[in-house]
């Protein structure tokens, strides 16, 4: 099997064949170079958790909703006929509050279960692909 791949046009690769195929063995970086480059990459923080946040924001104002209805249920009964149809929008509020907080907060938990898991498979990834570029290099001597 020939390597036929064709490589850039550039004014300074000499026009030999051997001497090309000499530079590219040589690996162009410098261990310690790679190896701080690989250190990087491992240590790449987890993008900031908003959507976390998010859901915990939720959490506080489902919480809240249901606190407030069964605070309003009691309430709402003792309250006189005209002040009972001013105030007809708060059970329906509250409660669908609840629920829209319900909802967030499991979409968020879920997608943000979602994204950490791609954040950790793609910096393995970046760091095999790195492994497996440096290891042809890894033997020889700089």
């Amino acid at each position: 099997m020939s390597d036929t791949t064709p490589s850039p046009p550039s004014p300074s690769l000499p026009s030999d064949p051997d001497k090309l195929r000499q530079r590219e063995r040589a690996f162009p970086v410098q261990d310690r170079d790679w190896l701080k480059l690989r250190q990087k990459v491992a240590n790449l923080k987890e993008p900031v958790p908003y959507i976390a946040s998010v859901g915990w924001t939720c959490i506080g104002i489902t919480a809240g909703s249901l606190l407030g209805l069964l605070a309003w249920i009691p309430v709402n009964s003792a309250l006189p006929i005209k002040a009972r149809m001013h105030y007809t929008f708060m059970t329906p509020l509250l409660v669908i509050t609840a629920v829209a907080g319900t909802v967030i907060v499991t979409f968020t938990f879920v997608v943000g279960h979602q994204i950490k898991q791609i954040h950790v498979t793609t910096v393995e990834n970046v760091l095999a692909d790195m492994d497996a570029i440096y290891e042809p290099y890894s033997h020889t001597e700089s």
